[in-house]
């Protein structure tokens, strides 16, 4: 098929699905561009059924979640019985690529290299967002907290036969921390943030390992699970050195076997893997950026698996009968960042205002399909930081009109409202932009959308370089712990370009509380720390707070055995088995 060809088709299934094509219209063009039968007949379906996850409650996230069948979403047609078997070949299709193949430097989208290629000294898997070992067999943490001593595997190989033990480890780590080795290539984009407080690696004895902290960190343990933690082959650095982001060896269950940047990544089995090895022979992962064009792949069998399904997509995907969907509470935050450096938005009832305008309820009702539960700050509900008693914005377009009149604004305002194309935890963005667009028109706020593709997003914004008055901004997190991620979001030190703290929001109040909650041990304390820095924030209002987005999976029937958490970085493929068609 040629590529103008297979665009249109897309444009006319994104029009009919998105409401913007009758289905006359859909009818005739889908003939005219030869679509098949069952497949017309499925999206007429999938148009014609309600939402497909419950909306009557909100799903909390627990510290560890216990899998069942209301996990999984039961297709509306008759399965496809396939008989599942080791070996063969899935593709997998995802939001964005990675920057790089070093986990040091690669940007957005963990997850590609973080289930394949590499591992952690510690990790979260499965549907349990609790810190478990892997690389590490047990660690212990000195009554300070500024020693964490590991006891490492001793059945690990990298992917190269070199042995993977303490050295390896100081090596991976002191190619960062040290600006004369020999391996040191910056820039290290979440060194600073992640692990700010790591001063030495020492090697205790060949597998012992130490960690010296500069400070107490309460979320250290939590971070070593991120992906720039993952061990590399020393051999491998000084083999390749620039070109190791091209060339990357780890100790995970796949190894590398090409990457075309923005095309394709292979990997294939680890048949040595300290775990045991994976079922599959080989995954392909495949950048498709546009939500439509990964669903349509996805039924015509161009993809076997597609992560963060737009909400908007399920009732299709459930109407196919060789299509499944897997869904699990998240551990995501998707906001729309406030610039406070613009004018209007440095008084607060002007971005109270804005609150009061965005009918979240009815964007998870009717455009995220019940696939999401409403934020009212930084933390999930039903985690051990979340505090519900703070200020909470229900859509009152007449309260929101009031305070855009008492800050100066009767008449109204215009601002620049940026949005990716798709992207890393990113969920519906374009569409979302639209509704809330015509939300904010309703109470006298002009926003123009400027589109961007997500590999220039993140950059443009951080740089400086893209002017605007609200961006969308999504996260998902490892563990529950919301030091991994908040402080690099709402404190000023992180403001662009060190960090991603989009709204310019410089509160020293919070700023100490988020400090003193990364530092402090005893949970308890913690706990208080974050409440109280929720309140504020959700007063203050830097962000429109949006929604936590439920983790959605689709998958072809031929593909069994994928385990779906709570955790958008991670998908448990080693299980995953896949029958010949």
């Amino acid at each position: 098929m040629c590529a103008a060809k297979k665009k249109e088709e897309v444009q006319v299934v994104e029009a009919f699905l998105r409401g913007r094509m009758s289905r006359r219209q859909f009818l005739r063009k889908a003939s005219l561009l030869g679509l098949s039968t069952p497949f017309i007949s499925s999206i007429l379906a999938a148009c014609s059924s309600g939402p497909s996850i419950a909306t009557t409650a909100p799903s909390p996230v627990v510290a560890t979640m216990v899998p069942t069948a209301a996990a999984s979403l039961a297709a509306t047609s008759a399965p496809t019985q396939v008989a599942a078997q080791a070996g063969g070949t899935v593709v997998l299709g995802v939001t964005s690529d990675v920057t790089s193949l070093d986990p040091a430097h690669a940007l957005a989208n963990f997850k590609n290299l973080a289930i394949t290629l590499y591992d952690r000294l510690v990790d979260v898997s499965g549907v349990s967002t609790e810190v478990k070992p892997s690389l590490a067999t047990s660690w212990t943490i000195s009554p300070d907290a500024k020693e964490y001593t590991f006891q490492l595997r001793k059945d690990v190989k990298f992917h190269d036969g070199t042995p993977f033990n303490a050295q390896a480890v100081k090596y991976t780590w002191d190619r960062m921390l040290d600006e004369k080795h020999p391996a040191h290539r910056p820039p290290y984009p979440y060194l600073g943030f992640f692990y700010s407080s790591l001063a030495e690696v020492q090697v205790v004895d060949d597998y012992t390992v130490k960690f010296l902290l500069k400070q107490p960190d309460a979320v250290f343990l939590s971070q070593l699970t991120w992906l720039p933690a993952s061990p590399v082959s020393p051999a491998a650095l000084e083999k390749y050195g620039e070109k190791f982001d091209e060339n990357p060896v780890g100790t995970g269950p796949f190894r590398f076997v090409s990457w075309a940047k923005d095309q394709q990544l292979v990997v294939e089995r680890n048949p040595d893997y300290w775990a045991g090895p994976p079922k599959l022979e080989r995954v392909v992962i495949k950048p498709v950026p546009d939500e439509a064009t990964r669903v349509i792949q996805l039924q015509k069998g161009d993809v076997d698996i597609v992560t963060d399904v737009s909400p908007e997509f399920i009732p299709f995907i459930e109407a196919d009968q060789n299509l499944q969907v897997q869904a699990h509470p998240g551990l995501h935050t998707w906001w729309i960042a406030i610039n406070m450096e613009e004018e209007p938005f440095k008084d607060k009832r002007v971005r109270q205002a804005l609150n009061y305008a965005v009918d979240k309820e009815a964007i998870i009702r009717d455009v995220l399909h019940g696939a999401a539960d409403p934020s009212t700050g930084f933390v999930w509900p039903g985690t051990w930081a979340y505090e519900p008693n703070v200020q909470v914005y229900k859509h009152d377009p007449d309260k929101a009109k009031q305070l855009l009149a008492d800050a100066g604004y009767a008449e109204g305002l215009s601002t620049r409202f940026v949005s990716p194309v798709s992207g890393s935890m990113m969920v519906s963005p374009r569409e979302l932009a639209t509704v809330v667009q015509a939300n904010l028109r309703e109470v006298g706020v002009q926003a123009s959308i400027d589109t961007i593709e997500w590999t220039s997003y993140l950059g443009s914004l951080l740089q400086g370089t893209q002017p605007y008055g609200l961006a969308e901004m999504g996260w998902g997190n490892n563990t529950d712990d919301p030091g991994q991620y908040v402080s690099l979001q709402l404190t000023t030190a992180f403001e662009p370009p060190a960090g991603y703290n989009l709204s310019f929001f410089s509160n020293p109040q919070v700023d100490d509380l988020l400090n003193k909650a990364s530092t402090t041990i005893k949970q308890d304390e913690r706990t208080e720390l974050y409440k109280e820095a929720q309140r504020i924030v959700a007063d203050e209002a830097p962000w429109i707070f949006m929604f936590h987005a439920k983790y959605v999976v689709a998958s072809r029937r031929r593909v069994q055995g994928l385990v779906v958490g709570a955790n958008f970085n991670r998908l448990g493929l080693t299980t995953a088995t896949a029958s010949s068609s």
